[in-house]
C-alpha cells in the first residue's frame, strides 16, 4: 500500500448502516504500518478498488480474549470494499482475489473472518464462499455483535481426509 492509497482509503465513508467500516484521515498512517499488512486492491484497469489486511488487524480484542483465535494456523483477514463499488456483485471476485493472495504469500491452513452479526450481505457472501460461523460474540460496550468464520484451504482439507 502506498501513502496515496491509504489517503483515498481514509477518506472512504460507507453509508449507514455500514459506518462502522469508514476509516478517518488520521487512520493513513495506521494503514501504512508494515506489522498490519494492510494490501491495496485494484482492478483491471488499476484503479484503487479496495484494501485487505491480514493477520492481527483483522482480529477484534474481545474475540481474542474469549479465545475464538485461537487456532493459530488459520489467516484472520479484514477487508473493505471501496463504497462506491459495494452491492453491484464484485464481492465474490474481490473476496476471492485476497484470499489468493494470502494464500500465496503467507500459506495458511485457512481462512478466519470477523463480521458484523447485522452485516447479512457480508455473511451470504462468505458462506457462499465456503466459510462457516465457529464463534459468536459481542462487545458490551458498543453493543455490537460479531461472528467468527472459518474456511480451511483445499490443501488443509485434503490434509485432514482420512482417504
Amino acid at each position: 500500500m502506498t501513502s496515496a492509497d491509504a489517503a483515498a482509503i481514509a477518506r472512504w465513508w460507507y453509508s449507514p448502516p455500514y459506518e462502522m467500516y469508514s476509516f478517518t484521515p488520521e487512520d493513513e498512517d495506521w494503514l501504512l504500518r508494515p506489522e498490519l499488512r494492510y494490501h491495496a486492491a485494484f482492478d483491471e484497469h488499476q484503479e484503487l478498488v479496495g484494501y485487505f489486511c491480514y493477520g492481527e488487524d483483522a482480529r477484534i480484542p474481545a474475540a481474542t480474549e474469549l479465545g475464538l483465535y485461537a487456532d493459530e494456523s488459520l489467516l484472520d483477514v479484514g477487508l473493505g470494499m471501496r463504497p462506491d463499488r459495494t452491492g453491484q456483485g464484485l464481492g465474490p471476485a474481490f473476496l476471492s482475489a485476497g484470499l489468493e493472495f494470502g494464500q500465496r504469500n503467507f500459506g495458511p491452513d485457512g481462512f478466519r473472518l470477523t463480521v458484523a452479526a447485522w452485516n447479512s450481505r457480508a455473511v451470504r457472501l462468505y458462506e457462499r464462499s465456503g466459510f462457516s460461523a465457529t464463534g459468536a460474540f459481542t462487545v458490551q460496550e458498543a453493543g455490537r455483535s460479531f461472528l467468527v468464520m472459518t474456511r480451511l484451504t483445499p490443501r488443509s482439507d485434503q490434509a485432514r481426509s482420512p482417504h
